[in-house]
């Protein structure tokens, strides 16, 4: 260490080599967050998106066919106005329970 004072808007050494390390080290943590985070999102969009429509639509089928079979049974002569919501619950039940065991 030398006897002279730091220069005004000069850092002693010291405190230059810590100020350096913490930003190369702070690149380094900011590189190894990024590459994790970029395949999270890669695997995303590849997956998880074409797996969420197919359910969106899935579900939309299911309750266009369910309103659908409501309506055509209560289009029935002398059918009890319950019986059509009883049948399409009991049906969708079903197959739900199909699906699940899969």
């Amino acid at each position: 260490m030398s006897d002279q004072p730091a220069k005004a808007g000069e850092l002693p050494k010291i405190e230059s080599l810590a100020d350096r390390t913490k930003r190369f080290l702070a690149e380094v943590v900011a590189d190894w967050i990024k590459l994790p985070i970029a395949e999270v999102g890669r695997w995303i969009r590849g997956r998880v998106t074409p797996y969420a429509i197919g359910l969106v639509l899935v579900s939309a089928g299911a309750v266009f066919l369910l309103v659908g079979g409501i309506q055509g049974l209560q289009s029935i002569p002398r059918m009890p106005a319950w019986a059509p919501y009883l049948g399409m619950g009991a049906v969708a039940t079903g197959v739900g329970c199909l699906m699940l065991r899969r």
